[in-house]
This record gives structure tokens, sequence and C-alpha cells, in this order.
């Protein structure tokens, strides 16, 4: 296989379920909202959101509507 920054980042990807109970900082945000406004779609075909809430009412009603169980 040949190993770059890339394929080793999708390789060595995992999923985490399990949040804390912490707010991330300005920084984090940001970093995190220029990742998103860059990842690819197929032929800049597809259409994305991303939705930061901070409402801890307003998350449950969202976790209630999509049926989500967070422990």
């Amino acid at each position: 296989m040949i190993h770059n920054l890339t394929t080793d980042a999708q390789v060595n990807h995992r999923s985490i379920r399990k949040f804390k109970d912490q707010n991330l900082s300005k920084e984090q945000l940001t970093t995190l909202y220029k990742v998103f406004q860059h990842t690819s779609t197929s032929m800049f075909m597809q259409n994305a959101s991303l939705i930061h809430i901070t409402d801890a009412d307003k998350k449950k009603k969202i976790q209630e509507l999509c049926n989500q169980k967070y422990v």
C-alpha cells in the first residue's frame, strides 16, 4: 500500500461516539469549519450542511427527533 498523509488519515480514521461535556475553543471550531468547507464531494454536486448548536434544550429536541440515544 502507498503511504502518504491522506491515505494514512483515511485508513486510521475512527469515529468516537462518546463525547465530553466541554466546549471547543474558538480555534478548534474555526479549524473544523475550514475543514468542512473543503470536504470533497463527487463532482461537487452533493450539498452538505453544518449546524453548530450550543443551546442544550435545542440539542435535546434534535436528539429526540433524530432518535439518537447518547449516554
